[in-house]
């Protein structure tokens, strides 16, 4: 196929596809566009296109009028491959499931593609919690996260994200992080500040994902690994593992949603969570200087 001559960034042509739905000159203009890209964005766009293209052409075969004239003449071996890698990937996916031990069935891998519309699903279908340790926030990632969770928020979904104070988020400006934090609280979301926080986990129900993506500041610029496992009792022995204050056994997963950090007795700010070998404790901003220690053992639930 012809590399086209104009080209468009990624989130162009994904605005474009959701205002062309049914046109099929747009849409094969896109996936020309998209033919050579490896991004993980183009990819999951190209996908995209691909079964629209195949859903459209199956209730009405394209003319010459209706598909851009410079793809017309390979729309049939086109649609053919569409088909047959469509086709493909579905008896995959059942021969796997089938073949999958009884052991393991709850346990699926994802790679930095699929990450996000797992997590999204996810995220729409919870009903009690949910709860996002990421090692780094930025505002576009939040931003993008506080719409996921926004209606869940609203129909009673209790939503936290645990991520690094905005003095300790690696490279990433601190007005930057300070506007995240805020994108999220603006919608309803409790925000736990730790300093060294390094995991990747997000809790939702009974479901976790964790691997090596950070959810709050994801970017899509390599390759990534995330295992989503569906099984409650591994999910509360994660929201065990990842308490920092007194918790009980039976009720962790109820309160994996609500705000850990305590509240200044001086000043009425959130804390941070900080430690070191030694000591753990919930300090208030350097200006207050009010803390408080927690028990040490928490270090290693």
């Amino acid at each position: 196929m012809p590399r086209p001559y104009i080209q468009r960034s990624t989130s162009d042509l994904e605005a474009l596809y959701d205002a062309k739905l049914d046109d099929i000159s747009t849409l094969t203009a896109i996936l020309a566009e998209l033919h050579y890209r490896t991004r993980p964005a183009a990819r999951r766009l190209r996908l995209r296109v691909e079964r629209r293209i195949a859903a459209l052409a199956a209730t009405a075969p394209p003319n010459e009028e209706q598909t851009s004239p410079v793809l017309f003449p390979l729309w049939p071996a086109m649609l053919a491959q569409w088909s047959t890698s469509i086709a493909a990937s579905i008896a995959e996916q059942r021969s796997a499931a089938a073949d999958r031990p009884a052991s393991t069935s709850a346990l699926h891998l994802h790679d930095e593609a699929s990450f996000e519309d797992g997590l999204r699903r996810d995220i729409e279908s919870a009903k009690t919690h949910i709860a996002i340790f990421s090692a780094f926030i930025t505002l576009a990632r939040a931003r993008r996260i506080a719409e996921f969770l926004k209606p869940r928020i609203a129909k009673g979904v209790k939503a936290r994200c645990v991520t690094r104070p905005p003095h300790c988020n690696g490279n990433i400006p601190e007005a930057n992080g300070r506007a995240a934090i805020s994108a999220l609280e603006s919608v309803g979301v409790a925000v736990d500040r730790r300093t060294k926080i390094h995991q990747k986990v997000c809790l939702l129900d009974h479901v976790v994902w964790f691997g090596s993506v950070n959810a709050l500041s994801h970017c899509y610029s390599g390759e990534e690994t995330m295992a989503r496992v569906d099984d409650p009792g591994f999910a509360k022995q994660v929201a065990l593992h990842l308490c920092r204050r007194d918790c009980e056994p039976a009720n962790v997963l109820a309160k994996i949603g609500a705000p850990e950090n305590p509240l200044c007795e001086r000043c009425g700010q959130r804390t941070i969570f900080e430690e070191s070998d030694t000591r753990a404790r919930f300090v208030c901003t350097p200006l207050c200087g009010w803390s408080t220690p927690t028990k040490s053992s928490l270090l290693n639930p």
